[in-house]
Parts: structure tokens; sequence; C-alpha cells
């Protein structure tokens, strides 16, 4: 009897151990995007919610001295919002040896973009194609010049959005043999030796320097 008894038990434990090694673990259906410490910055909640991102993409590159966190400190702080740039649509997309109406690849994607909501209107399109997005505000038709091949909505996407701007960033580490100002330059002009906005660079130093405190 004490061993029927003791073979019951050990059925029972066999059985509970099989249930809870087939029993799959819950996951996260996000990659974790936070940051190892080296990079995060107290006070900058945004940042630091995709540091862990823009580490991985980072390492994905190749992209040396921190110079894809530092572009998005400089452009955004983290922050993922859009701004709309006139001037630039008037000149390149509206006119010019680029622009849409003399490029095929935009006319392309807005035919499939059409296709997915027939209320997107050319101008509507021309507009997007200027708009700068998400935290590392890489201007849309910049990111299409790049491969890129969705929706503004997707380039939204903080995972899309940082690897276009690798894309961009690791081209001019390369023109400019990485180094930072240049780098910022480029990225906020177009060429590396333009003109940046004013303050531009001296963000970037202060940025610089307190990433190096970290």
């Amino acid at each position: 009897m004490l061993l029927n008894k003791f073979y019951k038990i050990l059925t029972r434990v066999c059985l509970a151990t099989a249930l809870y090694a087939n029993t799959p673990i819950a996951k996260s259906d996000e990659p974790s995007q936070q940051a190892s410490l080296e990079h995060r910055i107290e006070g900058f909640e945004s940042y630091n919610n995709i540091a862990g991102l823009i580490e991985t993409i980072e390492d994905k590159f190749e992209i040396p001295d921190d110079l894809l966190h530092l572009t998005i400190l400089v452009e955004s702080k983290g922050e993922s919002k859009d701004r709309f740039e006139p001037q630039f649509k008037k000149r390149y997309i509206d006119n010019g040896k680029f622009s849409f109406d003399k490029n095929s690849l935009y006319q392309d994607i807005f035919k499939k973009l059409k296709k997915q909501n027939p209320s997107l209107t050319k101008e509507e399109f021309k507009k997007q194609l200027a708009t700068s997005v998400g935290p590392a505000q890489i201007l849309y038709c910049t990111a299409i010049d790049y491969g890129f091949r969705g929706s503004i909505d997707e380039l939204r996407k903080p995972e899309n959005n940082l690897e276009y701007a690798a894309r961009v960033i690791k081209r001019q580490s390369r023109q400019s043999n990485y180094d930072w100002k240049k780098v910022l330059t480029a990225y906020n002009t177009g060429p590396i030796k333009g003109n940046p906005t004013r303050g531009h660079i001296e963000r970037g130093k202060y940025y610089r320097d307190l990433l190096r405190k970290e």
C-alpha cells in the first residue's frame, strides 16, 4: 500500500513538472528599448525610453563615438514629433531637378499608398515628403532616398525612424572621417560644409559632454 501511494505521488509530481515545462513563458510583444546605464541621462525620459534601441541600431551599423545617440539628442531629445518644412517643399518637392513631377520613385510610392488610402492627395503626399518625423527628425523624402518604401506613419515608428537615420549617419561618418561636428552639420543641412541652424553645434557639444559624464 505504501508503495502504491509512493507511485501515485511520483506520478502527480511528474505530471506537474511536465505541464510546467510545456507552459510557454509570457513574452513582451515589443523588443526591450531600455538603455544600459551608460546611455541613460537623468531628466531625458523620452530619450531614455528609446536609448536601448539606439544602442542596438548603432551597433548594427557600426556607428562609432555615440554619433547616433548624439544626433537624436540634438534633433529632438528623443521626442517623436513632426516638422513640416515649407521652404524645402517649395524648392525641392514642388520645383527643381528632383521634384515630385520628375521623380518616378516618389510617384510610384504615392500610387501604392493611394491604393491603401484613397483619400490621400498628391498635395498631401508632397507635404509629407517635406516633413521631418520621429525622434531622428528625418525627412520622409530622405528616408525614401536611402531605401525606405513605406508610408510616413511607418517611418514614425522608432525602429524604422532610427534605422534610416543610421543609414544617413553611416554615410556621413565615412565622408567626414567620423568628425561629430561635420556629421551633425551634414545631418542638419545636407552637405558636410553647410551652415547648420544657429546653436546646432553648440547643442551638440552640450549633449556630447553630457553623454561622456554619464
